[in-house]
């Protein structure tokens, strides 16, 4: 299954929903990102994998993983309304430190890129190159 960030969420590539499928959106700042860990180790993916582990009903389960670094509960709405073409069935908020400052988190990372917010298509070059000088 290819994986990507180019549409702006990580993990698998989704295609339509198929029949029987529960989709879930995963939502948040850097900890539903999972940053500093791949992808799967991230909470959406563990999710997943938990979820169809211990399905009885014979539904599978997938997990978007759209949350963002940086980003706050303000952006959910947003992200929700971007990703809606998803079709997801569900979607867990995940907040946490980005929101606890005095000063508002306002930020939507994806619509600062106007490649995104024309084509939905997410420039990966800015988000490696910021995470990699992070490291410095």
């Amino acid at each position: 299954m290819p994986v990507s960030i180019i549409w702006g969420y990580r993990g698998p590539v989704l295609d339509d929903k198929q029949d029987g499928e529960r989709r879930i959106a995963g939502v948040g700042g850097s900890t539903a990102f999972g940053y500093g860990v791949t992808w799967p180790d991230a909470f959406p993916a563990l999710l997943e994998q938990k979820l169809n582990d211990v399905s009885q009903s014979g539904a599978m389960y997938t997990a978007a993983n759209l949350a963002y670094n940086n980003e706050g509960a303000y952006s959910f709405k947003y992200t929700l309304r971007d990703y809606a073409y998803l079709d997801y069935d569900l979607a867990i908020l995940y907040t946490g430190y980005n929101d606890i400052s005095t000063d508002e988190n306002r930020q939507v990372h994806r619509h600062e890129s106007p490649v995104f917010t024309l084509t939905g298509y997410m420039p990966i070059f800015p988000l490696i190159f910021s995470e990699k000088a992070m490291m410095l």
